[in-house]
């Protein structure tokens, strides 16, 4: 049996096109015949959803979500994340793309999370912490040195504490 691995990209930070691009690269290189992947697609509200395939090579998030049905007329036909948009349902947004899943749900899909959440939410301990909570090993560091780490000015004051 193949270990299941979740492939977290996206998020709710401006950096979620470098997630996106990133957990395409883990897909692209992951040892098929060892491994299962599963790609996680978090949504800029914090909401999970195991992402079809044929969006993985998009040339970014914007290119299918929101899905274009949703998206307001523009005149310069700008694209916009999901956050832009006034009075829809988030979730009725991921069930164009995939199938969403509650947090609590991942434990029974993945056996392993590539975390490759970038900024707010992926480099503040926020995902690292829920992993942690529903016991599911990850690709990174613990959530408390990524907590520490990501305030800037707490780090610079562990980092004097012990001359680094």
């Amino acid at each position: 049996m193949k270990l299941r691995v979740g492939i977290i990209f996206g998020g709710f930070s401006r950096e979620r096109e470098v997630s996106f691009a990133g957990g395409r690269t883990v897909y692209d290189n992951l040892n098929k015949s060892l491994f299962e992947p599963i790609p996680i697609f978090v949504d800029s509200f914090g909401n999970f959803a195991i992402l079809d395939w044929k969006y993985i090579y998009k040339g970014s998030i914007r290119d299918f979500y929101p899905p274009v049905k949703y998206l307001p007329p523009t005149p310069n036909g700008f694209q916009v994340y999901a956050e832009s948009l006034k009075g829809v349902d988030p979730i009725k947004l991921l069930k164009e793309i995939g199938t969403p899943i509650k947090a609590d749900e991942l434990k029974n899909k993945i056996d392993f999370a590539f975390l490759c959440l970038h900024g707010a939410g992926g480099e503040d301990g926020s995902i690292q912490g829920l992993l942690d909570y529903y016991k599911i090993p990850y690709s990174d560091t613990h959530a408390y040195f990524y907590c520490i780490r990501y305030e800037q000015s707490y780090t610079a004051y562990v980092d004097a504490g012990f001359r680094l």
